[in-house]
């Protein structure tokens, strides 16, 4: 018969029981405060104040304040190219502009200030590298200068582009000033970089063509015309019905 065990054998029972468990829930503990320590450790360390007091987490792109893109937006609409830039520069040292602003900004400078254009819009760009300094943004920009007719601007940001920036010269860059320049009533200088864009072996989309032939049009260089939809046509490209 077993004797009935002492209140002192009872518990070291229990303990030893209980060991192995003991030792489980303290891994589980400390390795919990210390998963959530790094976690913490590493916010911490990711985030950044800006002097404005909004905050940048590490790896993203600030973004413009909402307020001031909501000004931004209104004085675009109303025309009002004065205060969208002196909005705008209030706040483009702190994050690059919005894909959608790029060109009401590039158009507001070309209709108050085309001479501070080349200076500032080549400054946002170097402040912002990695958002700004791409194919897109400079179609758009060229694009947008190009169409306002001014052939001396247009070609100062495409010799800063390339020298300043390193920006690769793509196809839409290259179409947008060869429309540029039709519209400017330049021939000459359509041959030119068309040659260019041969030796960079680069060929004209319809949508190139097309801005060269409305450019030309709109001068009345009815022999260019001519030519432009004969290369277009041997290129496999349709038409467009506008140009016959």
């Amino acid at each position: 018969m077993a004797l009935p065990l002492t209140a002192s054998q009872t518990l070291e029972a229990v303990y030893n029981s209980l060991a192995p468990l003991w030792v489980e829930l303290s891994f589980l503990f400390f390795f919990s405060m210390g998963f959530f320590y790094l976690r913490a450790e590493n916010f911490r360390k990711g985030k950044k104040f800006q002097k404005d007091g909004t905050s940048r987490v590490k790896g993203l792109e600030p973004q413009f304040r909402a307020p001031v893109r909501k000004t931004l937006e209104a004085e675009a609409a109303a025309g009002n190219a004065s205060k969208l830039l002196e909005a705008w520069r209030t706040e483009q040292s702190k994050a690059p502009t919005p894909r959608d602003l790029l060109k009401p900004v590039v158009q507001a400078f070309i209709d108050a200030e085309p001479e501070a254009l080349v200076v500032e819009i080549i400054g946002h760009l170097e402040m912002h590298k990695d958002s700004l300094v791409n194919s897109w943004c400079g179609t758009v920009i060229l694009d947008t200068v190009a169409r306002s007719g001014n052939v001396e601007v247009m070609m100062e940001l495409w010799d800063v582009f390339q020298k300043k920036l390193s920006l690769i010269r793509s196809c839409s860059m290259f179409e947008v000033v060869l429309g540029g320049f039709a519209s400017a009533g330049h021939p000459e200088k359509v041959a030119e970089f068309e040659a260019l864009m041969r030796k960079d072996r680069l060929k004209l989309s319809p949508r190139g063509h097309s801005l060269i032939i409305k450019g030309f049009l709109k001068n009345g260089l009815v022999d260019e015309v001519f030519h432009r939809i004969i290369a277009m046509t041997k290129s496999g490209h349709v038409v467009p019905a506008f140009a016959v």
